[in-house]
């Protein structure tokens, strides 16, 4: 978002100098349009949130919600995950394991601190167990992988 400002108020001045006129308000308009976008963008992007009522727990986050049945989740685990995309890369998350053994939600632990979700924890009753060494591939967890 700063660049998109940086970029936009270097194209207004730049052309205020070198090319008062007309070139001059089609660079005010491309700025603001530049701003709007930018605004809409860190809006509908806002930060994750990890909630929990009587039903269910939800993460929320932008482009991928994630929810699962709070009856159904056995524990949570701290680790390394591999995430599989155009960069792969070993990210810390806590997973939210079902009683199928199965990963319901993944959160980045980027986001929450250690004693926060341990508070979290405790306040669902799931154990909250592993470290952030052990490595984990997939959705189906029976024991860290190396």
């Amino acid at each position: 978002m700063v660049a998109t400002f940086a970029a936009g108020g270097g194209l207004v001045a730049y052309t205020s100098i070198y090319a008062p006129g007309g070139p001059e308000v089609v660079a005010i308009v491309v700025f603001l349009i530049l701003i709007v976008s930018a605004g809409l963008g860190w809006l509908s992007t806002g930060p994750p949130t990890l909630k929990a009522d009587a039903e269910e727990v939800t993460y929320l986050a932008p482009f991928r919600d994630q929810r699962m049945p709070r009856s159904e989740l056995a524990s949570i685990l701290r680790g390394d995950v591999w995430f599989q995309g155009r960069r792969s890369v070993w990210l810390k998350s806590y997973l939210f394991i079902g009683h199928d053994g199965k990963v319901a939600i993944r959160v980045l632990a980027s986001w929450y601190a250690p004693d926060v979700m341990a508070a979290f924890a405790a306040r669902l009753g799931a154990p909250l167990r592993g470290e952030f060494t052990d490595k984990y591939r997939g959705d189906q967890l029976s024991s860290p992988r190396p």
